[in-house]
């Protein structure tokens, strides 16, 4: 059953929820495993391609805030320390 191309073209095709299929598609990249599937769509082929990788990286790292590089008094907040007087 692993690597069996053909059971996992045939339960690609018979999958009906396009979320479902997309949610097989992430899981098969991450697996290494592309079978050659006739009539996929083409948001299907990017997934399991790898080629959404970078875009989602990019909206994460925006999300997170740290496109730009940060002093080490932005992230330890050394100011905010109180110091001896």
């Amino acid at each position: 059953r692993l690597r069996d191309d053909d059971a996992i073209s045939e339960i690609m095709t018979a999958c009906d929820d396009p979320l479902v299929s997309k949610q097989m598609a992430y899981m098969l990249a991450r697996q290494g495993v592309r079978p050659e599937i006739d009539g996929l769509a083409e948001e299907l082929d990017r997934v399991m391609d790898g080629a959404h990788l970078p875009e989602h990286f990019h909206e994460l790292a925006r999300d997170l805030d740290v496109l730009e590089p940060k002093t080490p008094d932005d992230i330890y907040k050394t100011h905010l320390e109180k110091r001896p007087a």
